[in-house]
């Protein structure tokens, strides 16, 4: 069986659609190339409230005006990870995450349990784009 991966445009089934035109990256062209890339920190304490659990998150932009293919590692308390991660332990749960928008990458995380002091995390992200135009 070949795997591949495909992003179609709005409106584009990526399952059927084989026109290069209405893909904005098929593993079957030669189109995805490096765009950018950099590192996002964030620094948090228990104080930091998020939904129904403790957290934070933070921000970059990007304005490519579509859902670009990202790259994301964590560097934490615990090592260097690709994001999405989530770990658990004996009475800890905390989870990275990325979300990808048209123009903008959200990088943050979630946490469960409660600590003193503060922790540091930083995302390093590798943002790839259509080298088309189309």
């Amino acid at each position: 069986m070949t795997y591949k991966l495909g992003i179609s445009k709005s409106g584009y089934n990526v399952l059927t659609e084989t026109n290069p035109n209405n893909l904005i990256f098929s593993s079957d062209y030669n189109t995805l190339k490096y765009y950018t890339s950099g590192s996002a920190t964030i620094t948090f304490t228990t104080s930091n409230r998020f939904g129904d659990g403790y957290g934070k998150f933070t921000s970059i932009t990007h304005n490519l005006g579509y859902y670009p293919y990202v790259e994301v590692y964590v560097s934490d308390w615990d090592g260097v990870f690709p994001v999405p991660i989530r770990r658990t332990g004996a009475s800890v749960f905390y989870q990275h995450f990325v979300y990808v928008s048209t123009t903008t990458l959200y990088f943050g995380i979630k946490y469960s349990s409660s600590f003193s002091g503060s922790k540091s995390c930083t995302y390093y992200y590798f943002i790839y784009k259509n080298n088309l135009n189309l």
